[in-house]
């Protein structure tokens, strides 16, 4: 099997701070590849090493032969990459979106459509493809991400939580198509926290903690070789079932993942410890006001901002709850 991906001690600093740690890995064209670890284990500071969106502070990749760093437009023609929580051109039609793709691909328009067909039937998205992509629900988004990202047939594939949003069905034709990609040959990097669905479709996993690779091989192997009942007992026993406090930094800042009902007791952590300042990290596009004039309105497409946390208790309760809901997470300062 020829081999498609390629990383020797790979490694990204954020602000001085690791996030990936000397990653040495191969993958195969013809494997689904599981990435699995805890929040800021280092599994999208990866991907998106290697999808060439950010440079490795250290290290080397390939793709397909291609390095990440000198031959990122070679390397950008191979694969096919869903980011998590990606934003889409919501003034688009979806069929304009997929055509926007295509074309950056500089893929036939009659090719674009043979391929684009059964992607589109099996996620069941023919008919939606005139509304704007402002109208779509989050799995539709999510599903149109993923076509977009396979009808050029890439031959390797970066997926970072590719179920966010879809339902069962959508589910299960996503699991098939990935399995037909690597019966043809395709390499799949697969990063997920859901381990029951890793366990059953990739060939072989690596578990990330602290920007390190903390095992390596098969579902099967790594249960028989630790004694474990399952992948799942495995993970908790070799990375503490939490989030990895050494990782994915941001500016010199230990990145946190909020939802709204979590939001609240880290935010009376951070007052109880005197922080004085935090980053509100937003993924998503437009701004949000997060309570009062310390906690200033974020700026879009991935920008951080460091603000005054002295609003911090009267904010989660109100608007930034509702910005946590749109993608936002908070970064605190140390």
């Amino acid at each position: 099997m020829e081999t498609l991906i390629e990383f020797s001690d790979l490694a990204r600093n954020y602000g001085g701070r690791p996030a990936v740690c000397g990653l040495s890995l191969s993958i195969a064209s013809g494997e689904i590849f599981g990435l699995l670890g805890p929040n800021g284990a280092g599994k999208s500071t990866t991907l998106k090493m290697a999808a060439t969106l950010l440079l490795p502070s250290a290290g080397w990749g390939r793709i397909a032969g291609y390095d990440l760093e000198t031959q990122a437009d070679d390397v950008r023609r191979r694969i096919g990459y869903v980011p998590e929580g990606a934003e889409l051109y919501e003034v688009l039609t979806g069929g304009e979106f997929l055509d926007l793709v295509r074309d950056l691909h500089r893929l036939p328009e009659a090719e674009a459509q043979r391929r684009r067909a059964p992607l589109l039937d099996a996620f069941e998205l023919s008919a939606d493809l005139g509304r704007v992509i402002g109208d779509y629900s989050k799995g539709m988004k999510q599903k149109l991400l993923l076509i977009a990202a396979l009808q050029h047939e890439p031959p390797v594939l970066l997926l970072d939580e590719p179920l966010d949003g879809l339902d069962v069905s959508a589910q299960e034709a996503l699991k098939q198509v990935l399995r037909d990609r690597a019966a043809a040959g395709c390499a799949v990097v697969y990063s997920s926290h859901i381990l029951e669905v890793v366990e059953k479709l990739c060939t072989r996993v690596a578990i990330l903690t602290h920007g390190r690779v903390a095992a390596l091989g098969s579902p099967r192997e790594l249960v028989e070789r630790h004694g474990g009942a399952s992948l799942s007992e495995l993970f908790l026993r070799l990375t503490g079932g939490g989030e990895d406090g050494g990782a994915e930094r941001t500016g010199g800042a230990a990145a946190a993942d909020l939802t709204p009902k979590n939001a609240g007791g880290y935010a009376e952590k951070l007052l109880k410890r005197g922080v004085s300042n935090v980053i509100l990290k937003m993924g998503g596009r437009g701004a949000y006001a997060a309570g009062g004039d310390g906690l200033r309105t974020m700026v879009p497409s991935f920008k951080v901002r460091v603000v005054d946390s002295t609003a911090a208790g009267d904010a989660f309760n109100g608007g930034l709850a509702v910005a946590l809901m749109r993608g936002m997470s908070l970064v605190e300062a140390v």
